[in-house]
């Protein structure tokens, strides 16, 4: 739902009456699916700074999990303008495309999903995500990536050695900046 089917227009009078009721704009669009959900769920973080992905519980007995760009219903008919580009709008389509990646229950398959609950974890890119009903399966996703861990290839010891240079270079230069100073304003 939208103020105006005009993008960026928005209401600006200060006063509100529900006598003049202005009703929002709706968008909508339809998509079907390969195959029948049994349950629906979203991703949660902490901050809520990460995207979300739309959770499903299909009769197959996996466990999807698909971006909610693909639901936006402004996504463009065509071929999208820079502006929807500039936005992340992807061309619409209809069918919903099973992608085996977006599977988070891998090979697994969990008998009967009836219900998908998720929950925030302390770092922000992480969502917690359980699936329920005749099975049980639980797992965690990063919609957005893990740009709030580092990866096991950093290394530690340039981060210690470097900080310990950075350290030793304020100690030795913090007295030799005063002294110049100092004899600038003698001089």
């Amino acid at each position: 739902m939208f103020e105006s089917d005009k993008p960026d227009a928005r209401d600006d009078s200060k006063e509100f009456s529900s006598f003049d009721l202005q009703l929002p704009h709706v968008i909508t669009t339809a998509f079907t699916a390969p195959e029948p959900a049994t349950a629906l769920g979203v991703t949660r973080t902490g901050s809520h700074i990460t995207t979300r992905d739309v959770l499903f519980g299909l009769s197959s007995g996996k466990l999807l999990s698909l971006p909610d760009q693909l639901f936006d219903p402004r996504r463009p008919k065509k071929s999208p303008t820079k502006d929807e580009q500039a936005e992340g709008l992807m061309p619409y389509m209809p069918t919903l495309v099973l992608d085996p990646k977006r599977v988070l229950s891998y090979s697994n398959v969990v008998a009967g999903i009836a219900h998908i609950k998720s929950a925030p974890t302390h770092l922000e890119s992480t969502s917690l995500v359980a699936s329920y009903g005749l099975d049980l399966f639980f797992t965690r996703t990063s919609p957005s990536g893990t740009f709030d861990q580092l990866s096991p290839s950093f290394s530690k010891v340039n981060l210690v050695v470097t900080t310990l240079a950075l350290v030793v270079g304020c100690l030795l230069g913090g007295p030799m900046v005063r002294r110049k100073l100092t004899n600038q304003a003698w001089a």
